[in-house]
């Protein structure tokens, strides 16, 4: 880490973001803080030129997160309001009602439609300086690209900040537990890897009092319960698929799935 890094890391440690009684800013805030403390995304929205199809009264989400990263590297306030941002999320999901002032909303939800208004903005700036028959068909992006979803169907090039840092390819490949067959890999892509709380808390609380790992238990056994073995058994409680090659071999062993 660089000395302006540790810095700006240092100087944000002591800066929260207010969230008083009927804002329930709490699911937003945690993701402001969590995309401030990412070195690679400070930096890129700090540095990036940001060209959008908005007329200076227009309230645009990108800026708004621009303007609070300002606010955090040389404001003297010890608490800065996420007031500007949300009122943005607001007006950009309004045809949903999903960050409707003063409501709660999920975090994974707005981290989603960040990344998507990255994306959009990138897609709507391409279209505007597009000069060939090959990019007409961006010139009228989707209206609405409120999830990754929508976001890995559409490409951007060069990338947006949302697929350049958070974009991930995936496969999935089935393998027997029994005769060890596999089948060919499920190729996919997405920008959040999404993993429900309540199947993290039931496994770990299973967990927990199965086996001493959380008692100074021996190193293989923490291996067997870190993070990647977590998932990986969730993934696999729902896999419920038969031998790959149960069709050539009558193998009835059951199927695990690699990720």
């Amino acid at each position: 880490m660089t000395d302006r890094a540790a810095m700006l890391k240092h100087t944000s440690m002591h800066k929260g973001l207010t969230n008083h009684i009927g804002q329930n800013n709490c699911f937003l805030n945690v993701i402001i803080q969590s995309l401030w403390h990412l070195d690679s995304f400070r930096v890129l929205i700090k540095t990036s030129d940001h060209t959008t199809l908005h007329t200076v009264h227009d309230t645009c989400l990108l800026c708004e997160l621009k303007e609070i990263f300002t606010y955090y590297e040389f404001s003297d306030e010890q608490a800065l309001a996420p007031d500007n941002v949300r009122v943005a999320l607001n007006m950009l999901s309004s045809q949903t009602d999903r960050f409707r002032l003063g409501a709660m909303a999920d975090a994974t939800e707005t981290l989603d439609t960040i990344l998507a208004s990255m994306h959009t903005d990138q897609v709507r700036h391409h279209a505007l300086t597009a000069t060939d028959a090959t990019d007409a068909r961006l010139v009228s992006p989707p209206a609405s690209l409120a999830s990754s979803i929508e976001i890995k169907d559409t490409d951007c090039n060069p990338k947006c900040i949302g697929h350049a840092l958070f974009e991930s390819n995936m496969f999935d490949m089935y393998r027997c537990g029994k005769c060890g067959a596999t089948s060919e890999p499920e190729m996919w892509k997405d920008t959040l890897y999404r993993v429900y709380f309540a199947e993290l808390y039931d496994f770990v609380s299973m967990s927990a009092t199965k086996s001493s790992i959380f008692r100074g238990s021996s190193p293989t056994a923490a291996k067997q319960h870190s993070f990647e073995a977590v998932l990986r058994t969730l993934w696999n409680e729902g896999c419920r698929r038969s031998c790959p090659d149960s069709d050539q071999t009558q193998c009835p062993g059951p199927c695990l799935m690699d990720r």
